[in-house]
């Protein structure tokens, strides 16, 4: 496969209380590899499949709230930050008439990324939401199929919580992934650990710490 990529952005402060960073962007792939499930057949067949053509915008903001406020403060920080991307990839030619004019697979239309940074003292917490938008997981864009080979993976919403506190030499940091223990799934697999639907990871806890010496 070959091809090309494209992006024209700008960056810069707002104002002292607001940073962005904004881009548009194009990504064409010649003979692009991918893999689809051949007519009869249980197995996915990986191969140069089509051009896709991927077209879109990310965006980048920062909001520190305290500035905006004019609320004077030389210990805490409080910032909101937004991360939005949003693709069009299609596979605009194709041999296979199955795929022609298909989303790529694996390629979610929306993520969105969004939360606050909080610091004070020696406490830095983050609050994080995180949204990804409905894929397929095969060129031609399959909703359902009995072996779970193919398939729709549907939208999900995550969210995620971290801290960590520093006293002197010692840091101690804590932390929860899928906050509201979320059931989804991110990808399909032919052989180990499926075949089928593999589960993403449950709500978990974490922690550590630190000391320098």
């Amino acid at each position: 496969e070959n091809g090309y990529n494209m992006d024209l952005g700008i960056r810069g402060a707002l104002s002292d209380w607001l940073s962005m960073d904004a881009s548009v962007f194009l990504l064409l792939y010649n003979d692009r590899i991918g893999q689809y499930e051949l007519p009869g057949s249980t197995t996915l067949f990986r191969t140069n499949i089509g051009t896709s053509r991927h077209i879109g915008m990310e965006l980048f903001a920062e909001l520190e709230m305290l500035k905006m406020l004019e609320i004077k403060s030389t210990s805490s920080q409080l910032s909101l930050f937004l991360n939005l991307s949003v693709t069009d990839a299609t596979y605009i030619q194709s041999d296979i008439t199955a795929i022609q004019g298909r989303r790529v697979e694996y390629v979610p239309n929306v993520m969105l990324r969004s939360g606050f940074n909080y610091l004070w003292k020696g406490l830095k917490a983050t609050f994080q939401v995180s949204y990804l938008g409905d894929q397929f997981s095969d060129a031609t864009n399959s909703t359902f199929n009995p072996n779970a080979l193919t398939g729709t993976i549907p939208s999900y919403t995550v969210m995620d919580f971290s801290a960590e506190y520093e006293l002197g030499r010692f840091k101690l940091s804590a932390g929860v992934n899928n906050l509201m223990n979320t059931q989804y799934f991110t990808r399909r697999a032919e052989s180990y650990p499926g075949p089928g639907i593999i589960p993403a990871t449950i709500r978990s806890f974490y922690g550590a710490v630190g000391v320098r010496i």
